[in-house]
């Protein structure tokens, strides 16, 4: 198909005001809004991904005209405001069409970040996406666009979609405190998306306050345990590796009691343990590396607290931490080996361990490794 044959039936009627070059942007309009019945729909596609195309400066272009298309068009949105809110709503209203919803995706995001660059369009799109996912609470198979959206918008300015999403209380419910039970795998692989890069930069706790910090970390630690997803497994690894470094577990939060009467810590410590276990069991070496270094801040986290060696004693006795450690040991793939060793470095300053009988366990898988000392610095966790 031909550009050229992106023309509506109405084309010779549209007004100078939307047409840029070649591209008539009413045209485009009115085909991307083709309902079923129409014989534009099979042009829907095409026309956004011409769309894309021109919205993407750093595109490899044919020609010097087509540039200077892509240029001429940019200019034409961003002078008229009524060409370029009729070209968004158009774009998001897509969001709802299966047949081209990613390419509906890719355009809402070249529209704001190439071209418009205004904060007036990003919290219009991050209001519409809060509200569609709002109106849709009880079904959240509806709200992976608007979370693709959202996703690819806090790359940007991840504090306007902390902001946006808090102002849904509901929501913010939803996507923290019950991210393992009330999602789907396919659902929570999105909020897991979009919450990493918001909490990564969320100084402030506009989103995610220290209260709730716990909260999302046993959701992430339950979404280990149970998760068959592949994908989602290594987006929650990458997750929680990064709040179990930063999260200090000596806070009031922390520390307060669960419905058992234990610490919240060793409810948070066990699940995430347990979790990561079952990783470490089944998966390819690489996602094993991803939850041993999980393992490793965990253990690390232990260690520093008051109550450390008893956590750590209860950690051992339940999950038998030591004895899979030594199983990684039989392996030859070198990241995990120094990444069992960081942990086994961590359990034996723990005073119980040497009164277990994984010292004698250990024995002979840590002969094995010495000769590898070359390339792991073994000795730094005998």
């Amino acid at each position: 198909m031909r550009e050229s044959e992106l023309e509506s039936e109405a084309h010779r009627s549209h007004a100078l005001e939307w047409r840029s070059d070649d591209t008539c942007m009413l045209c485009l309009i009115e085909i991307i809004r083709a309902d079923s019945s129409s014989r534009l729909k099979i042009h829907r596609r095409f026309a956004l991904a011409t769309l894309n195309h021109r919205l993407n400066p750093d595109v490899t272009l044919p020609s010097f005209q087509q540039e200077n298309s892509s240029k001429n068009l940019a200019r034409l949105l961003q002078k008229n405001h009524n060409v370029s809110s009729q070209v968004l709503n158009t774009l998001l209203d897509s969001l709802t069409s299966v047949d081209v919803v990613d390419l509906a995706i890719e355009a809402v995001y070249r529209l704001y970040h190439h071209v418009l660059r205004d904060e007036t369009v990003l919290d219009n799109v991050l209001t519409h996406c809060v509200q569609k996912i709002g109106e849709d609470l009880d079904q959240p198979e509806k709200w992976v666009p608007y979370l693709s959206v959202m996703q690819r918008l806090a790359r940007l300015n991840s504090s306007a979609v902390a902001l946006a999403i808090s102002q849904n209380a509901k929501l913010e419910n939803e996507m923290v405190e019950h991210l393992s039970d009330h999602l789907s795998e396919f659902v929570a692989l999105h909020v897991v998306a979009l919450l990493d890069p918001i909490v990564r930069s969320d100084a402030d706790g506009i989103l995610i306050r220290a209260g709730r910090r716990p909260i999302l970390m046993l959701q992430l630690a339950r979404l280990l345990q149970n998760s068959q997803c592949q994908q989602l497994v290594c987006y929650v690894l990458g997750f929680a590796l990064m709040l179990w470094i930063k999260e200090d577990l000596q806070q009031p939060e922390h520390r307060q009691p669960d419905d058992n009467g234990r610490p919240k810590t060793q409810q948070l410590l066990s699940t995430t343990a347990n979790g990561l276990k079952r990783i470490i069991l089944r998966s390819q070496p690489e996602i094993q590396v991803a939850a041993l270094q999980v393992l490793d801040a965990l253990l690390l986290k232990c260690r520093q607290l008051t109550d450390g060696p008893q956590m750590m004693t209860v950690l051992m006795e339940q999950q038998d931490l030591a004895e899979l450690m030594y199983d990684v040991l039989y392996g030859n793939h070198l990241p995990l080996l120094e990444f069992a060793l960081r942990c086994l470095h961590h359990l034996s300053r723990c005073p119980p361990f040497f009164q277990h009988r994984c010292v004698i366990l250990g024995v002979e898988p840590l002969l094995r490794v010495i000769p590898l000392t070359q390339v792991i610095s073994v000795y730094d966790y005998l």
